[in-house]
């Protein structure tokens, strides 16, 4: 069941290309900043709130803002990088905040790794061109129509970890297929919201 991503995701990378045009301001009450990111500072962690450099197709979330780990991606992160098409977030992000990639009208694919626990509320909405996302095992929760309106998604796959998954997370026009561990609560709620779905009976 894994590595659907990851085959896609070295395709895309293979073929993305530096964007070139000036950079942004960002939002205003992120006090914060160190070259191309600004963030907020929480419990001796950084939020990485906003991205302001050049456009890139690819970016890479950096483990680290001025010494301090970044635990979490704020709400509208890629308001001000709308060509982003694939994000990367290092291991040891816990949370996707509410509205973080929202409505990024070029983003393909989110790279997701071990340590992240939450998916905020409308996370993804309306990235209409991503084709499929794989979740990373360790995830808890995936909010309130985290995927909604992701209207050209055929595949999320989502680990036996997850216990809750909020009202409208996903489409249901039956485009969408998820993969799921047999007897977990996404299939549960596959069944239950009537998501066509895929069981398997491992895990990596």
């Amino acid at each position: 069941m894994k590595g659907i991503a990851r085959a896609s995701m070295a395709a895309l990378i293979a073929a993305l290309a530096l964007g070139a045009a000036a950079s942004a301001e960002a939002p205003a009450g992120i006090a914060d900043a160190t070259g191309d990111w600004r963030y907020t500072v929480e419990g001796g962690f950084a939020v990485a709130a906003a991205y302001v450099g050049e456009p890139r197709s690819a970016l890479f979330v950096p483990a680290e803002l001025d010494g301090l780990p970044v635990i979490g991606v704020g709400g509208d992160f890629l308001l001000l990088a709308p060509d982003t098409e694939v994000v990367f977030l290092p291991e040891g992000v816990e949370y996707v905040g509410d509205g973080a990639f929202r409505g990024c009208p070029k983003l393909l694919d989110a790279d997701l790794r071990a340590g992240l626990k939450s998916i905020g509320e409308a996370a993804f909405q309306n990235c209409g061109s991503m084709l499929l996302i794989e979740l990373p095992e360790g995830l808890i929760s995936i909010g309130a129509r985290a995927f909604a309106n992701c209207g050209s998604m055929t595949t999320c796959v989502i680990p036996a970890s997850v216990g809750h998954i909020g009202e409208g997370a996903f489409d249901l026009d039956g485009r969408l297929t998820l993969e799921v561990i047999a007897g977990s609560y996404a299939e549960a709620y596959a069944a239950e919201n009537g998501i066509p779905y895929i069981s398997s009976v491992w895990a990596e």
